[in-house]
């Protein structure tokens, strides 16, 4: 605005303004210009009827126009200040103002002229031609401070159509050879037009025996030939601007050869003598031809037997060629098969017979070593439990390292078990084995266990038995058993669980138990109400748990003796068994009433006898008194019997 103000003030006198106009008209318009404007557009000519009188008679003021440029102008400037930055003219009535030079920069063109004004509505109001020069009062009048801007733009780049050119460089491989491209019967050169339409490189070729290599023949796409060269040529030129496709074809003359003697071909064939054998000819280490190389024959191929271990496979053949025949080949001609040094009339064909060995399939073995991690582990194997070894038939089927083994508490390590697939135990190792040879050739997966065993912490054992003297008293419920043996009352935290009640015989009252250890030594005296023993915990002794009584003292009323004249010897009672005890009933103590009963049945059978008096016989009132006191006497010994006894 500071700059529209300053150039206001600076119009004011109209004589300067004009003069002003002018010159900048001039200034514009004036020098050497990119664009030149030779027509006014044909959409605004800026000149108007209204226009067309004096300027002296006119009250309309001049209107200042700003000139800018669109973003797309890149390095484009105006030519009256050689920037490309904002500047301003002046425009008034009935007189033609020019639009600036512009200098545009390669690639960029002026498309037109856009009229708008600063405000908020930026559309253009109007548009000029690119063509357009100059523009009027009109052209801007109405426009708050109004704007022409140079709409620049870049040009389209229209790429014109270009003939493409491509060539391919033959050659028959029945004739000659490409040298280098071996065994390439073609190559491809495509959009010549790249390089001028120049195919700048043609191989050189080798011709095969009869044929002599002469030079290139050029033909186009329609099989036309155009050029045809000789074997110098190493380029081609094609017609500049032209579109084709090429073909340049090697060519050749056939050349006769000259009749010559047939050459010999020798034919050598051969055998390792560790793989196989001639058998046809027997015996033979070479067998060798020699046949003309035009000779068209056939002839048959020696046979050959293998060795044991390997396979006769076939034939390997050098000769001008390397080949293969298979091992069923019969018979064999030499027509192109020799190899001819260079001036030798002699080839040579070299058949050398092919083995393959034959493996003998391998018995598969393997081992794996287990341990119980419950009962022990492996040193060095960190919780492992399992140790795989594969493939032992690589190692002679033997294992060759068996772990050491750290036992757990509660068992002892003892060495190994092995078993075979089968689960049948093979072998039984102690702890020293450190390898373990399996059978040599047999196929199996073996086990080998950790073995081990329990390690039971030592135990005091505390035995009891409980005895009763039967001529005192007797166990109720035991049947005459005067022992009963309580064996490993560590079993039972060393206790006694129960005393049987004791029933004492006639003359004794039981008073209880009495406890001895193994020395013989008093522990315990119970009375008897006790039913159990609580030993000490832990000791190993033999306790003997005895019933204990005391003797009743009740008189007995003595009888008066009579001296016999001779008394009759009581019968001896049975000797009673030492061994009584619970488990073993059939030795029981022998019955003492039972004694007493069978010598008085026998004093009684002799007193029978003495009472059956003799007839006649006048000494029966004696004998009948010295029986009767024999019989008392025998009596009274029985009765003092009978006290010791119970």
């Amino acid at each position: 605005m500071n700059n529209i103000k300053r150039g206001r003030k600076i119009m004011k006198n109209k004589s300067y303004k004009k003069i002003l106009a002018l010159t900048l008209a001039a200034t514009l318009v004036g020098g050497n210009a990119v664009a030149t404007f030779a027509t006014e557009s044909t959409t605004d000519t800026g000149v108007t009827a209204s226009e067309n009188r004096d300027l002296e008679d006119s009250n309309e003021k001049p209107i200042t126009v700003t000139f800018k440029m669109s973003d797309e102008g890149g390095k484009a400037y105006f030519k009256a200040t050689s920037t490309a930055e904002s500047f301003f003219d002046e425009v008034v009535v009935g007189k033609y103002s020019y639009l600036p030079k512009i200098i545009l920069p390669e690639g960029c063109e002026l498309t037109g002229w856009e009229v708008s004004s600063d405000d908020e509505v930026k559309q253009p109001v109007k548009t000029l031609a690119a063509e357009q020069t100059r523009y009027t009062y009109d052209t801007v009048k109405g426009l708050k401070n109004p704007v022409i801007t140079a709409v620049i733009k870049k040009k389209e780049t229209v790429k014109p159509e270009v003939a493409v050119a491509n060539a391919k460089v033959v050659v028959d491989l029945k004739k000659g050879s490409f040298d280098g491209y071996e065994g390439t019967t073609e190559v491809n050169t495509e959009h010549l037009e790249e390089s001028d339409y120049t195919l700048g490189y043609l191989p050189t070729v080798t011709a095969k025996d009869g044929y002599k290599w002469t030079g290139w023949v050029v033909t186009n796409k329609a099989g036309e030939t155009i050029l045809d060269l000789g074997t110098d040529a190493s380029s081609i030129a094609f017609n500049y601007g032209v579109a084709d496709d090429y073909t340049v074809t090697a060519k050749f003359e056939e050349v006769k050869p000259e009749e010559k003697e047939a050459r010999d071909v020798i034919v050598n064939f051969n055998v390792d003598p560790e793989k196989g054998e001639f058998t046809d000819p027997a015996g033979a280490k070479v067998v060798t031809f020699t046949i003309k190389e035009d000779d068209g024959n056939q002839y048959l191929v020696p046979t050959v037997e293998a060795k044991e271990g390997y396979v006769f496979t076939g034939w390997l053949v050098n000769g001008e060629d390397e080949g293969h025949w298979d091992a069923d080949a019969k018979t064999f001609g030499v027509t192109g098969l020799a190899h001819f040094p260079k001036g030798s009339n002699e080839g040579y064909v070299t058949v050398t017979a092919q083995f393959e060995e034959v493996k003998p399939e391998v018995a598969v073995a393997n081992a794996n070593v287990v341990v119980d991690p419950d009962k022990g582990s492996f040193d060095g194997y960190d919780g492992a439990t399992t140790l795989n070894n594969e493939h032992l038939e690589e190692a002679d089927y033997t294992l060759g390292y068996l772990p050491t083994v750290t036992a757990n508490d509660g068992y002892k390590w003892t060495g190994w078990v092995v078993t075979n697939k089968a689960g049948e135990t093979i072998l039984d190792l102690d702890t020293n084995a450190s390898s373990i040879a399996f059978d040599y050739g047999v196929a199996d997966t073996y086990t080998v266990t950790a073995k081990f065993e329990e390690v039971k912490p030592e135990v005091a054992v505390a035995n009891a038995n409980v005895v009763v003297d039967p001529e005192k008293g007797e166990f109720e419920g035991y049947d005459g058993a005067t022992k009963l043996e309580n064996n490993n009352l560590q079993e039972a935290d060393y206790t006694l669980g129960f005393l049987p009640i004791v029933t004492a015989k006639e003359g004794y009252t039981w008073t209880g138990w009495e406890v001895t250890n193994k020395a013989g030594e008093v522990v315990y005296s119970l009375d008897t109400n006790t039913s159990s023993i609580a030993f000490p915990y832990g000791v190993e002794d033999d306790y003997t748990v005895t019933a204990t009584f005391t003797k009743d003292e009740t008189p007995v009323d003595p009888v008066d003796p009579v001296e016999p004249t001779e008394p009759t010897q009581p019968a001896q009672p049975a000797t009673p068994s030492t061994d009584n005890t619970v488990n073993n009933t059939t030795n029981k103590t022998t019955d003492n009433k039972k004694v007493e009963k069978t010598a008085a049945k026998k004093a009684e059978a002799k007193n029978e006898n003495k009472k059956a008096p003799k007839t006649g016989d006048e000494s029966m009132p004696i004998a009948y008194m010295l029986t009767l006191v024999g019989a008392a006497v025998a009596a009274i010994i029985v009765l003092i019997k009978r006290k010791r006894t119970i």
